[in-house]
């Protein structure tokens, strides 16, 4: 159990993967859980430099986005496209609490995003 609540300096969008989680997935498969898709307001979306996979206010992984697109199961929500994030910006969030501070709109959190 983590100790520490992340503070959350870059602009990031949280993805709860409560219910897509199960133990011993891949990480491409935690990749997959974290990526698609998502109902996203696209002002916020457009801003977000990284995806945070969350299970149960627990910071799992972290993704740098390279790109977004329509997701192709459902052209009402979205997915990203990106690579894990290098090792100094994983260390700063992996194993760390959700800040409570983080507002939720729907189902995921924005940081640092307006």
């Amino acid at each position: 159990m983590p100790a520490k609540t992340a503070n959350v300096t870059h602009k990031a969008i949280l993805f709860p993967i409560n219910k897509r989680y199960r133990n011993n997935m891949s990480p491409g498969e935690l990749y997959e859980a974290t990526r698609n898709a998502w109902h996203l307001k696209p002002k916020k979306r457009d801003q977000a430099e990284f995806a945070m996979a969350v299970r149960k206010k627990i910071i799992f992984e972290v993704y740098k986005i390279k790109e977004w697109h329509e997701a192709k199961t459902n052209n009402s929500k979205w997915e990203f496209e990106g690579e894990v994030a290098t090792v100094d910006v994983r260390d700063k969030y992996i194993d760390l609490y959700v800040p409570d501070s983080l507002r939720s709109y729907g189902t995921v959190r924005y940081a640092n995003i307006l």
